[in-house]
């Protein structure tokens, strides 16, 4: 590696706008991916990426460095950690949708985290049926978090 190339993760991307996040500078940079990037592969956020300052608002990507997993929805790269964000009610939970991510992020090796949101609006239906998928996805390894961002419990 030159002496002068820095590493950072691509922190934004919004259609061909690209923001770069340098650690050792403690600083985002625009992102511009040189030619030979661009035609090599896509950049999403979460990439990491090598390249130099060019100006004290310009980062020139040179290089991508490999990803150890992508997802396409949203599209990010080099995922740790996913939070899935439920409801019991307002909307129905729909645990055919839930399994199915946990399948995806659990081929992946994602640690996921599943939050039941909007535990203040549950009827007393809907607290019983929270305990019982809480149980299910506990027992299954999952950890499992309830919240009301209406009232800041959990």
């Amino acid at each position: 590696m030159a002496k002068d190339l820095k590493e950072g993760i691509i922190s934004e991307r919004a259609g061909q706008k690209l923001g770069v996040y340098l650690p050792d500078e403690k600083k985002i940079y625009r992102a511009i991916p040189l030619g030979k990037v661009r035609k090599k592969t896509k950049i999403y956020a979460g990439d990491r990426v090598r390249g130099r300052i060019v100006d004290p608002q310009t980062f020139a990507v040179e290089e991508i460095l490999d990803r150890k997993n992508l997802l396409v929805r949203p599209p990010v790269a080099n995922v740790d950690r996913v939070v899935i964000v439920q409801t019991i009610e307002h909307p129905p939970f729909q645990h055919f949708l839930l399994d199915n991510l946990l399948v995806v992020y659990d081929h992946l090796g994602l640690d996921t985290v599943i939050v039941f949101n909007k535990i203040d609006l549950l009827s007393e239906e809907g607290k019983k049926k929270l305990q019982y998928w809480e149980e299910i996805y506990k027992s299954a390894g999952y950890d499992v978090l309830k919240v009301s961002a209406h009232t800041g419990e959990g």
